[in-house]
């Protein structure tokens, strides 16, 4: 994949959220067209290894005063710091939450936090 890598994440954990928000069939053509992006080399699709999984427990355990973070969202912040992504599309500020240094898409709503946050390895 060419350009600048970025996650991108909906709120309430992301594709459950769609399939809520839009009739069915719009969301199935959106899906399948990130499938069929992903097949011609556009987007990568991360999946969640049994390590990243831990690692995603880990951070649920660092960050017990932030209950409201999902743990899709804590998942996402692993693969995001494995593979050195600092910008997330989204509009969930849990993004900006951790002091991890993503920086929330569009806009600049997100202040940068300090990047000296702990994270699980």
């Amino acid at each position: 994949m060419t350009g600048t890598p970025l996650l991108a994440a909906s709120p309430n954990s992301g594709q459950p959220r769609l399939f809520t928000a839009v009739p069915f069939a719009n969301a199935r053509r959106f899906s399948e067209g990130i499938f069929q992006a992903s097949q011609q080399g556009a987007v990568d699709i991360e999946h969640v290894t049994p390590e990243r999984f831990s690692r995603a427990w880990r951070l649920r355990l660092r960050c017990h005063d932030k209950a409201r973070i999902s743990f899709t969202d804590l998942t996402s912040f692993v693969v995001m710091h494995e593979l050195r992504l600092e910008k997330v599309l989204t509009g969930d500020a849990h993004f900006s939450q951790t002091g991890m240094g993503f920086v929330c898409l569009p806009g600049n709503r997100v202040q940068r936090p300090d990047r000296k946050t702990a994270f699980p390895e």
